[in-house]
């Protein structure tokens, strides 16, 4: 069996351990200080390089993250103040144009017919149900649960997947969870309703 490790972090430990113990003793075994020092150095570069790596690779990560972060915060408030906007009494669609905040007819697709398409399924204790957003700005949810009677609006979500992290009715039984979306054009509920998905939570 071969004593190096093969995953970085096992052999990070043991070339800590080797560079450790070499030094003591390296005088019993007739290797010189010169060629001691030299593959402390290798061993020893490797190390920082790791390290290094494994630094960039948290920032990277954090990076990503709050570039995510502030770009989900910056489109929550375009909609928000175009909405408001749009309903001003002074607004007028050329400023809509100039601002960048009507919907075009890039989709290719008839905002009359269109709809989307949902998957579902249980993950970590919550309903969680995927869509394809195609071109559209988002989908508005709907959902009913258990013994409820009727539908009722659940979210307006402009990426997938949405989790449904509701408690359920009876916390002791299985409960079916049934849902359909619309798409958002422009801010606006457009074409035809999904086929419905259940989803059951144990």
């Amino acid at each position: 069996m071969d004593y190096i490790p093969t995953k970085d972090g096992s052999l990070d430990a043991h070339e800590l351990t080797f560079v450790t113990k070499l030094p003591g003793i390296t005088t019993l075994l007739g290797i010189t200080a010169e060629e001691t020092n030299n593959t402390l150095a290798i061993i020893a570069s490797h190390r920082t390089a790791y390290a290094d790596m494994n630094l960039k690779k948290a920032e990277s990560k954090a990076t990503v993250e709050n570039n995510a972060a502030k770009k989900a915060l910056a489109i929550a408030e375009i909609r928000r103040i175009a909405q408001k906007i749009k309903s001003s009494n002074g607004y007028t669609e050329a400023m809509g144009l100039e601002l960048g905040i009507i919907g075009t007819a890039e989709t290719g697709e008839d905002l009359e017919t269109i709809k989307p398409t949902l998957k579902g399924k249980i993950l970590g204790g919550s309903a969680v149900v995927s869509f394809d957003k195609q071109k559209m700005n988002g989908v508005k949810i709907y959902s009913k649960r258990g013994s409820e009677p009727d539908f009722t609006f659940l979210a307006v979500d402009t990426s997938s997947p949405y989790e449904d992290n509701r408690q359920k009715l009876n916390a002791n039984l299985p409960e079916e969870r049934l849902y359909y979306a619309y798409y958002l054009c422009d801010d606006q509920q457009v074409g035809q309703q999904s086929d419905m998905l259940k989803i059951v939570a144990p």
